[in-house]
Order: structure tokens, then C-alpha cells, then sequence
């Protein structure tokens, strides 16, 4: 009888997760046979705990537990997606884009720290940062959702929003701020010191119309999803102007580029709502794969908005329109 219910309790266990090991729907491109897995489904609409309205962030911290922004607030789920705590709402106005501090040495302690550089990337391990879009602040908690602090205020200055939509942190715990308002990146250190600032509005190289999503690689190149462009432009350390990736002039690739992660290899992943796909490009821009199609089927989106990648790899996506996460993994 006990190894019934441990069988019977394994079976609801894998539902939960919904399904898993199913190749992703519409891969074409060089590398359509080596398209990611379809390793996780979870989400349904709803007001009350673990349900999702429209989930437009995601993230993933370094223990593999996933955070999701919806109409609702900030929620946190196990690496199973199993519902685990809701953030403090009375701290967030409009949540939007967020990210995990994940990045460090494993097993280097706070104390052995030799710096105070070092000591202040260490310690926020695990801090959570949230771009407020209507109350045009980055807010900052813990990974058990306690409130730690508020960044910025409407205006025009550094260290200033407008309609903050989306951020990321690099290897120190940096942040850059799709600071969309005022057509530009900011670029602030875990404290909120602003450490550069970079963009204009504008249609040239290195201007922005509607800047929405961003994502640094290891070298310290930051990526900028631009609505407005159909495309990312991708720029140096300090903000100059290197190229852009996924332009074209063709009906039929019309894009609206929403989030983008890149790999350890350097590869970016672009994820394009208007077609309900992603993209990957290598180093070069060139397109290597895209995967996705419209519909409510697994594996399929509508809508989808955030995009975030984990340690291993696997891709995680807002598919806001289906209320639901989707996680993929490489083959």
C-alpha cells in the first residue's frame, strides 16, 4: 500500500511540472536540430497564490529557484515551480523586469573578503531588484522578499527614471537600468551609485526609440532590445556603440524584441513577440536557430514578454499571454 501512494504521489509530482522532454515546435536554422527541450511548464490564471496574470519577468537564482513579475506582484517558486512566497506588495507599484544577484565564487565566504568592493558583491548574493515602472524606482529585497531598499525617483537626472522597464546585474553585482522614459541605460553598483549612463533618443547607432530589454555578456558587452528597431545594438563596456544584432528589412521577419539573454559561449537569445518565437544568433549576429510558435499548446506562446537563462542553460519565458512560465533545455 505505502509503495502505491509513493507511485501514485510521483505521478502527481510530474503533472505538476507539466510536461517534459518534448522537442520545441517550429525550430528552423542551422542548428533546428539541436532546438532545446521543453523541460517544464507552470502557471494558470489567477488572483491567488502560485497563479500568474499576465507574468511579464522572470528570473533564476543560483539555487535554481525562479522569480516571476505579474499584474499582481513578485512571486517565487522552487525550482519545480511550486509556489513559495509572495514579495512584500506595499513596496511595489507596477513591477516590470527584475534579476537575482547569482553570480560569485562557490563556497568563498563574506568574511574572507579582501575588499570592501568584494565583501558588498558577496553579501547581496541572492537580493532581488525589481524595476518599479510606475513609481520610476528599482526596488531592492532579499531572497525571502523582505524590502532592503529604493533606488531612484522620476526625473531626468543620474540616478533618475522614467517608466524603468526592465534590468540586469553583471558578475559584480552591477545593475543596468532600461531606463525607457528617458531613452537610455543606467548603469548602478549594488548601493545605487550611478556608474554610467549611456543613449539618447534617437534613430541612429547607439540611439534609442523604445529601449526595452537588456542583458550583459562576459566580456562586460551590454545588449539593448529596442521596439522600436526590430532589432539589438550591442555596445562595450562603457557604453560605446559596437553593432546590432537581428535587423531586416524583409515583412516577414518584422520582429518586436522583448527580452534577451546571452549564454556562456557568447550566443544571444532574442525573444520576439510579435512572432511568438525565439532567436538565437552566435557572437557574429548570425542566426543560428528560432523556435516558437503562436498557440496555447506546450511549448507554444503567446504574447511572451521575459526571457531569462540559469547556470546551465536552460531558458526560461514569460509566456504572458498563456499566464504561464516555460522553461527549455539544451539537448
Amino acid at each position: 500500500m505505502a509503495r502505491k501512494l509513493t507511485i501514485l504521489m510521483l505521478v502527481a509530482l510530474i503533472a505538476a511540472c507539466g510536461p517534459g522532454g518534448k522537442p520545441a515546435p517550429g525550430a528552423t536554422g542551422p542548428e533546428a536540430a539541436s532546438a532545446p527541450i521543453l523541460a517544464m511548464t507552470f502557471g494558470t490564471k489567477g488572483e491567488k497564490e502560485g497563479q500568474l496574470t499576465q507574468p511579464f519577468g522572470v528570473a533564476v537564482d543560483g539555487e535554481g529557484n525562479i522569480y516571476v513579475s505579474d499584474l499582481k506582484g513578485v512571486q517565487k517558486f522552487d525550482p519545480r515551480g511550486r509556489f513559495l512566497l509572495t514579495f512584500s506588495g506595499e513596496h511595489l507599484g507596477f513591477p516590470r523586469g527584475l534579476a537575482v544577484v547569482t553570480s560569485g565564487h562557490a563556497g568563498f565566504g563574506v568574511e574572507l573578503a579582501k575588499s570592501t568592493k568584494e565583501r558588498d558583491r558577496l553579501s547581496s548574493q541572492g537580493n532581488v531588484y525589481v524595476a518599479d515602472l510606475v513609481n520610476h524606482a528599482i526596488v531592492k529585497f532579499d531572497s525571502q522578499g523582505r524590502f532592503l531598499a529604493r533606488f531612484g525617483r522620476e526625473g531626468e537626472g543620474a540616478g533618475e527614471f522614467r517608466s524603468p522597464i526592465d534590468l540586469t546585474v553583471d558578475e559584480e553585482g552591477n545593475l543596468y537600468v532600461v531606463d525607457q522614459g528617458n531613452y537610455r541605460i543606467q548603469k548602478l553598483d549594488p548601493q545605487g551609485n550611478v556608474l554610467l549612463t549611456f543613449g539618447r533618443r534617437g534613430q541612429g547607432n547607439g540611439e534609442f526609440m523604445r529601449p526595452r530589454g537588456v542583458a550583459v555578456d562576459g566580456e562586460g558587452n551590454i545588449y539593448v532590445t529596442d521596439l522600436g528597431y526590430y532589432l539589438a545594438q550591442k555596445f562595450d563596456p562603457q557604453g560605446n556603440y559596437l553593432g546590432r544584432v537581428g535587423w531586416s528589412h524583409s515583412g516577414e521577419n518584422m520582429w518586436l524584441m522583448r527580452g534577451i539573454v546571452v549564454d556562456g559561449e557568447g550566443n544571444i537569445y532574442l525573444l520576439d513577440g510579435l512572432n511568438h518565437r525565439i532567436q538565437k544568433f552566435d557572437p557574429q549576429g548570425r542566426l543560428l536557430l528560432e523556435f516558437g510558435r503562436p498557440g496555447k499548446e506546450a511549448g507554444e506562446f503567446q504574447d511572451p514578454e521575459g526571457l531569462a537563462m540559469d547556470r546551465q542553460g536552460n531558458l526560461y519565458v514569460a509566456d504572458k499571454g498563456n499566464h504561464r512560465i516555460q522553461k527549455f533545455s539544451p539537448r
